[in-house]
């Protein structure tokens, strides 16, 4: 017999809603995963879409493809270093002062330490923008030869509100002792923002490397520990990280230093453009950003128009840009550069008197430099999506405007030339960091920071190139070393840290 009439609505009734609400569950779903907001209905991102889950698994896949130095295990890649035990609760003064600023740039670099005499002449003058959020001073410290490089150190022995942990000399990281024991190798990682990298990661890429060296010569049976010091600050440049050199890093007579820095001395290449077209404001334009009904309400939809081929609405290609003629040096050659050259572009003569000092001061203490290619995320046709890679993309649309993706690689590329040729001319170890970490977007925070597993990426590359150097050095007995000098305190530190009022009355409008 038929149903009855009402009976049959009933069911499909009943069957409509459960549909529904599955849907509904399914989009609440993926607008989690995917960083929507649940409470409006048009699509509006909130957060990345990168769980961890797909992190992890993402950066795994990559990691597998990296070949491995002898001895390594591939299962370390997913061991985390032990707990920091200096890791402890934020000072009450510290917190309230940063809860008064809005800016997390700004409530970071407050928490620096600043030298006197760097603030001293740009508080009132290029940093008066970011100094006058400040809340009326600056912590200030007085540096011992009257340098105004490096140009602040980080607030020392202290869990910042930002979450970055600091030992006793400001460094990231554990307390160390000065004087360093008979079976210890100190690997000191000096750089800038891509070294100290993001203060709310739980942890460094320095902190891994040294993590699994200690895994690899437990392994290997070297009776040997490994310090891994991070004395990177966000930033700064070559010559500030030489000064770190010679005032805070020789004291600790440290036997390989891992120089890892490529883009704060990269901002020169505006010095190559001529245009027309200003390059002091971002220029990114939406038009060619395509469009989609299912983009604008649900994220489910999108997944489900994405996975059957279709593209999204934030697809971003490389937006059109203006004409403009490149300046550069005559008769340079991009493939085998000449290093005596002092008009090499992108402060690249600088940045080798800064290596030159810096390998001088290194190769005084039986120490070695090692080098590294720096990784940018650019290409030539590089297609990103314009909300969840919103960073990379306005960091290649903004600072650099209007140099292309094909210049700005060109220019990447012979900066790299640079440093592996620094390399091979004075015989030091070199790390090809751009050519081994790959070009995702998804593990990428912007076109030169990574995310917390990409860091553990990074480390994992520097692992397999350090192995092989350190091997060599154990077993021609030149590892582990003693101490030259038997220092009881670092004659850098403590720091007298004072507050200095920020006015500027002279320069007031």
């Amino acid at each position: 017999m038929f149903a009855p009439v009402h009976s049959l609505a009933l069911r499909f009734l009943v069957l409509a809603i459960a549909m529904m609400l599955c849907l509904l569950a399914g989009e609440v779903a993926i607008r989690t995963l995917d960083g929507y907001s649940l409470a409006r209905f048009e699509l509006l991102r909130t957060a990345p879409p990168r769980s961890p889950a797909l992190q992890s698994a993402r950066v795994r896949r990559h990691m597998e493809e990296i070949p491995l130095a002898e001895g390594v295990d591939p299962e370390w890649f997913s061991l985390d270093p032990p707990p920091l035990e200096n890791r402890g609760p934020t000072p009450p003064e510290l917190r309230q002062l940063s809860d008064e600023i809005e800016s997390w740039r700004v409530k970071r670099e407050f928490l620096q330490v600043f030298n006197s005499k760097f603030a001293e002449s740009v508080f009132c003058g290029w940093y008066r923008e970011i100094a006058f959020q400040f809340p009326g001073f600056a912590f200030v410290y007085d540096p011992p030869d009257g340098s105004p490089f490096p140009r602040f150190r980080h607030y020392p022995s202290v869990t910042t509100p930002l979450g970055l942990v600091t030992n006793r000399w400001g460094w990231r990281g554990p307390d160390i002792e000065v004087q360093k024991p008979d079976d210890v190798i100190r690997i000191a990682f000096i750089g800038a923002s891509t070294t100290v990298n993001s203060h709310s990661a739980p942890f460094s890429y320095p902190e891994f490397v040294g993590h699994w060296l200690n895994r690899w010569a437990a392994a290997a049976g070297y009776e040997v520990r490994f310090e891994a010091l991070n004395l990177g600050r966000a930033g700064i440049d070559s010559r500030s990280i030489a000064a770190v050199v010679h005032q805070e890093l020789l004291p600790v007579e440290p036997d390989l230093v891992v120089y890892y820095e490529g883009s704060n001395d990269f901002r020169s290449v505006r010095k190559l453009v001529e245009s027309k077209a200003s390059m002091d404001s971002p220029q990114a334009p939406n038009t060619h950003l395509e469009s989609t009904e299912e983009a604008k309400h649900s994220a489910l939809l999108l997944r489900l128009h994405y996975s059957l081929g279709g593209r999204t609405s934030n697809r971003a290609g490389e937006p059109p840009r203006p004409s403009y003629r490149l300046k550069w040096p005559q008769d340079l050659d991009e493939m085998r550069p000449d290093l005596a050259r002092r008009d090499l572009p992108l402060t690249l003569s600088t940045q080798i008197r800064d290596f030159d000092s810096i390998r001088a001061e290194l190769d005084a203490i039986g120490a070695d430099l090692v080098m590294s290619s720096f990784f940018w995320l650019v290409s030539d046709g590089l297609v990103l999506d314009r909300k969840r890679h919103r960073r990379i993309y306005d960091q290649l649309n903004g600072p650099y405007w209007p140099l292309s993706y094909r210049d700005l690689r060109r220019f990447i590329d012979f900066q790299n030339r640079v440093y592996r040729r620094y390399a091979e001319t004075r015989g030091l170890g070199f790390i090809d960091f751009a050519a081994s970490y790959p070009q995702d977007p998804e593990i990428s925070n912007d076109a030169v920071h990574k995310t917390p597993e990409g860091v553990r990426l990074h480390a994992w590359i520097a692992l397999q190139a350090l192995v092989p150097l350190v091997r060599d050095r154990l077993e021609a007995g030149s590892l582990p070393r003693p101490d030259r000098d038997a220092l009881g305190q670092h004659p850098a530190f403590p720091m007298e840290i004072r507050r200095m009022p920020i006015t500027c009355e002279e320069n007031a409008s």
